[in-house]
Protein backbone atom coordinates (compact mmCIF):
# COMPACT_ATOMS: atom_id res chain seq x y z
CA UNK A 1 0.00 0.00 0.00
CA UNK A 2 0.99 3.53 -0.23
CA UNK A 3 -0.11 6.75 0.22
CA UNK A 4 -1.33 9.78 -2.10
CA UNK A 5 -2.38 13.42 -1.72
CA UNK A 6 -5.45 14.35 -3.69
CA UNK A 7 -7.96 17.64 -3.16
CA UNK A 8 -9.83 15.72 -0.79
CA UNK A 9 -7.28 14.36 1.47
CA UNK A 10 -4.47 12.17 1.61
CA UNK A 11 -5.43 8.77 0.22
CA UNK A 12 -3.93 5.25 1.15
CA UNK A 13 -4.04 2.75 -1.93
CA UNK A 14 -3.78 -0.92 -1.04
CA UNK A 15 -3.49 -3.27 -4.07
CA UNK A 16 -2.66 -6.79 -5.09
CA UNK A 17 -1.25 -8.40 -8.25
CA UNK A 18 -5.05 -8.81 -9.01
CA UNK A 19 -5.82 -5.00 -8.95
CA UNK A 20 -6.72 -2.40 -6.73
CA UNK A 21 -8.11 -3.56 -3.28
CA UNK A 22 -8.58 -0.51 -1.27
CA UNK A 23 -8.98 3.32 -1.21
CA UNK A 24 -9.04 4.75 2.35
CA UNK A 25 -9.27 7.90 3.19
CA UNK A 26 -6.27 9.15 5.51
CA UNK A 27 -7.73 11.44 7.38
CA UNK A 28 -10.01 8.75 8.95
CA UNK A 29 -7.94 5.92 9.97
CA UNK A 30 -4.98 5.32 11.70
CA UNK A 31 -2.05 3.30 9.86
CA UNK A 32 -2.42 0.94 12.42
CA UNK A 33 -6.05 0.33 12.01
CA UNK A 34 -4.99 -0.05 8.30
CA UNK A 35 -2.90 -2.49 8.66
CA UNK A 36 -4.83 -4.30 11.10
CA UNK A 37 -8.33 -4.36 8.87
CA UNK A 38 -6.07 -5.71 5.73
CA UNK A 39 -5.38 -8.97 8.00
CA UNK A 40 -8.06 -9.44 8.53
CA UNK A 41 -8.48 -10.05 5.06
CA UNK A 42 -5.96 -12.42 4.92
CA UNK A 43 -3.42 -9.71 3.39
CA UNK A 44 -0.21 -8.81 5.01
CA UNK A 45 0.13 -4.88 4.19
CA UNK A 46 3.33 -3.87 2.83
CA UNK A 47 3.52 0.06 3.51
CA UNK A 48 5.89 1.33 -0.01
CA UNK A 49 7.22 4.92 0.61
CA UNK A 50 7.63 4.82 -3.27
CA UNK A 51 5.39 3.05 -5.59
CA UNK A 52 8.59 1.89 -7.49
CA UNK A 53 9.27 -0.51 -4.74
CA UNK A 54 6.27 -2.60 -5.60
CA UNK A 55 6.60 -5.86 -7.09
CA UNK A 56 6.01 -5.21 -11.07
CA UNK A 57 2.67 -5.56 -10.99
CA UNK A 58 1.29 -4.30 -8.13
CA UNK A 59 3.43 -1.26 -8.68
CA UNK A 60 1.28 -1.36 -12.31
CA UNK A 61 -1.56 -1.09 -10.40
CA UNK A 62 -0.72 1.58 -7.55
CA UNK A 63 1.00 3.64 -10.80
CA UNK A 64 -2.26 3.89 -12.79
CA UNK A 65 -4.36 3.94 -9.89
CA UNK A 66 -2.48 7.02 -8.71
CA UNK A 67 -2.69 8.56 -12.54
CA UNK A 68 -6.14 7.76 -13.36
CA UNK A 69 -7.55 9.30 -9.68
CA UNK A 70 -4.84 12.50 -10.50
CA UNK A 71 -7.17 12.97 -13.84
CA UNK A 72 -10.23 12.25 -12.20
CA UNK A 73 -9.51 15.46 -9.60
CA UNK A 74 -7.74 17.17 -12.69
CA UNK A 75 -10.84 17.07 -14.60
CA UNK A 76 -9.58 14.97 -17.50
CA UNK A 77 -10.80 11.27 -16.57
CA UNK A 78 -14.45 10.48 -16.11
CA UNK A 79 -14.03 6.89 -16.07
CA UNK A 80 -11.58 4.32 -14.32
CA UNK A 81 -10.08 1.70 -15.68
CA UNK A 82 -7.29 0.23 -13.43
CA UNK A 83 -8.33 -3.28 -12.65
CA UNK A 84 -9.83 -4.18 -9.06
CA UNK A 85 -9.48 -7.01 -6.81
CA UNK A 86 -12.57 -7.22 -5.18
CA UNK A 87 -11.33 -10.06 -2.62
CA UNK A 88 -13.90 -12.49 -0.49
CA UNK A 89 -16.32 -9.79 -0.49
CA UNK A 90 -19.88 -11.33 -0.20
CA UNK A 91 -22.26 -11.85 -3.33
CA UNK A 92 -24.35 -9.51 -2.16
CA UNK A 93 -21.74 -6.58 -1.58
CA UNK A 94 -20.02 -7.29 -4.80
CA UNK A 95 -23.61 -7.01 -6.82
CA UNK A 96 -24.19 -3.30 -5.38
CA UNK A 97 -20.51 -2.43 -5.90
CA UNK A 98 -20.24 -3.46 -9.53
CA UNK A 99 -24.02 -2.21 -10.47
CA UNK A 100 -22.45 1.49 -8.16
CA UNK A 101 -19.74 1.10 -10.94
CA UNK A 102 -21.99 1.43 -13.64
CA UNK A 103 -23.23 4.59 -13.05
CA UNK A 104 -21.92 7.51 -15.19
CA UNK A 105 -19.91 10.48 -14.56
CA UNK A 106 -21.58 13.33 -13.99
CA UNK A 107 -25.06 11.62 -13.05
CA UNK A 108 -26.48 10.23 -9.60
CA UNK A 109 -28.96 7.21 -8.96
CA UNK A 110 -30.85 6.07 -5.83
CA UNK A 111 -29.87 3.23 -3.34
CA UNK A 112 -33.58 2.22 -4.84
CA UNK A 113 -32.29 2.09 -7.79
CA UNK A 114 -29.51 0.21 -6.92
CA UNK A 115 -31.29 -2.43 -5.20
CA UNK A 116 -33.85 -2.90 -8.59
CA UNK A 117 -30.33 -2.92 -10.98
CA UNK A 118 -29.22 -6.18 -8.75
CA UNK A 119 -32.85 -7.86 -8.90
CA UNK A 120 -33.45 -7.15 -5.21
CA UNK A 121 -36.01 -4.31 -4.94
CA UNK A 122 -36.52 -4.32 -1.44
CA UNK A 123 -33.34 -4.11 -0.39
CA UNK A 124 -32.34 -0.95 -0.53
CA UNK A 125 -31.07 -0.17 2.94
CA UNK A 126 -29.57 -3.47 2.47
CA UNK A 127 -27.70 -1.73 -0.63
CA UNK A 128 -26.75 1.63 1.24
CA UNK A 129 -24.98 -0.73 4.22
CA UNK A 130 -23.31 -2.44 1.20
CA UNK A 131 -22.29 1.20 -0.10
CA UNK A 132 -21.27 1.76 3.72
CA UNK A 133 -18.47 -0.75 3.74
CA UNK A 134 -17.36 0.20 0.06
CA UNK A 135 -13.90 -0.82 -0.30
CA UNK A 136 -13.05 1.34 -3.35
CA UNK A 137 -14.55 4.68 -3.21
CA UNK A 138 -14.09 7.71 -5.52
CA UNK A 139 -13.28 4.53 -8.48
CA UNK A 140 -16.47 2.61 -7.32
CA UNK A 141 -18.40 5.75 -7.08
CA UNK A 142 -20.95 5.29 -4.47
CA UNK A 143 -20.48 9.21 -4.23
CA UNK A 144 -22.77 9.12 -6.76
CA UNK A 145 -26.13 7.64 -4.86
CA UNK A 146 -28.32 9.31 -3.15
CA UNK A 147 -31.92 9.13 -1.64
CA UNK A 148 -35.12 8.63 -3.35
CA UNK A 149 -35.81 12.41 -2.04
CA UNK A 150 -32.98 13.63 -4.05
CA UNK A 151 -31.18 14.45 -1.04
CA UNK A 152 -27.20 13.45 -0.71
CA UNK A 153 -27.65 10.48 1.62
CA UNK A 154 -24.48 9.43 3.60
CA UNK A 155 -20.86 8.74 2.96
CA UNK A 156 -18.36 6.82 4.65
CA UNK A 157 -15.85 9.66 3.60
CA UNK A 158 -18.37 12.36 5.21
CA UNK A 159 -20.90 14.47 3.27
CA UNK A 160 -18.15 17.42 2.71
CA UNK A 161 -16.11 14.95 0.55
CA UNK A 162 -19.25 13.35 -1.04
CA UNK A 163 -20.34 16.69 -2.29
CA UNK A 164 -16.62 17.67 -3.52
CA UNK A 165 -17.18 14.86 -5.65
CA UNK A 166 -19.93 15.58 -6.37
CA UNK A 167 -19.10 18.87 -7.53
CA UNK A 168 -15.84 17.90 -9.56
CA UNK A 169 -18.40 16.00 -11.91
CA UNK A 170 -21.07 18.77 -12.04
CA UNK A 171 -23.70 17.87 -9.82
CA UNK A 172 -25.16 20.05 -7.27
CA UNK A 173 -28.00 18.81 -4.74
CA UNK A 174 -30.34 20.91 -3.21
Amino acid sequence: YTRIDSPIGELILAATSEGLREIEFGSHVSESDFVARQRTHGVEPVRLERIENAPSEVQAVLRRAASELNEYFGGQRARFDVPLDWGSMAPFQRAVLEATATVPFGHVETYAGIARKIGKPGATRAVGNALGRNPIPVIVPCHRVIRSDATIGGYTGGLGIKHRLLAIEGVTLT
